[in-house]
C-alpha cells in the first residue's frame, strides 16, 4: 500500500474488512500533508510560476499538481 501510495494513488480496494484500517491509514490526508500543500501552492504564487526549490526538493509542474491535488481530496 505505502508503495501505491508513494507513486501516487489516492486509494485502494479490498475484499477485507480487516484490512481497512490500514489502507485508511495509509491514504488519509494527514494535517503536515494539508500544510504541506498549502505552503507549496503559496510559494508558487510568490514564484509567479518559476521552477523553486523547497525542502531540498524542485518544485515544478508535478509537484504543484500533487499538492493540488491533496488539497482537491480534503475539501
Amino acid at each position: 500500500m505505502e508503495l501505491a501510495y508513494s507513486m501516487g494513488f489516492g486509494g485502494s480496494l479490498t475484499f477485507y474488512p480487516n484490512q481497512l484500517a490500514i489502507i485508511n491509514a495509509i491514504f488519509a490526508q494527514g494535517n503536515n500533508q494539508i500544510e504541506w500543500a498549502k505552503e507549496i501552492l503559496r510559494l508558487v504564487e510568490l514564484h509567479k510560476g518559476e521552477t523553486f526549490s523547497f525542502e531540498g526538493n524542485v518544485v515544478d509542474i508535478p509537484m504543484i499538481k500533487k499538492a493540488q491535488g491533496i488539497l482537491e481530496r480534503k475539501y
